[in-house]
């Protein structure tokens, strides 16, 4: 269930962080959250999206859209030397040096397909095959 949220307002704009309503109930004396206090406004909570491997996240303020105030999340692009960097440290670190980087989506690929039949398997960096485990 999702929890609701207030924030403290001056001068228009977002001041300090949200407080759940829980809480204010527990130190506003008859805390109305369907007529909150002047200098209070209801906030919501934006879950932090999925950040892409080509992407960093920079931070979350608190800005009013729509005319409430929540969360906006801040995810930028990776310079050219941020990703050249991620990408060197990825393949200096990863133990099965047959598979390929895809550099656009940061995965691995291995030499020979998973097989795709339900059972679990490991790959076999010496003999270059997938072994079922069992």
């Amino acid at each position: 269930m999702e929890q609701r949220c207030f924030i403290r307002v001056v001068n228009g704009e977002a001041f300090e962080h949200p407080i759940t309503e829980e809480n204010l109930q527990m130190v506003v004396q008859d805390f109305d959250p369907e007529n909150p206090p002047e200098g209070l406004e209801k906030f919501i909570r934006k879950p932090v999206p999925a950040v892409g491997f080509l992407e960093t996240f920079v931070g979350t303020t608190y800005k009013r859209v729509d005319g409430i105030i929540q969360d906006v999340h801040e995810i930028r692009p990776l310079t050219e030397d941020e990703k050249n960097a991620k990408i060197k440290f990825m393949k200096d670190h990863f133990p099965f040096p047959s598979w390929t980087l895809d550099e656009i989506k940061g995965e691995w690929i291995p030499p020979i397909p998973h097989p795709n039949d339900g059972k679990c398997y490991v790959w076999d960096e010496e003999k270059q095959i997938w072994f079922e485990i069992v």
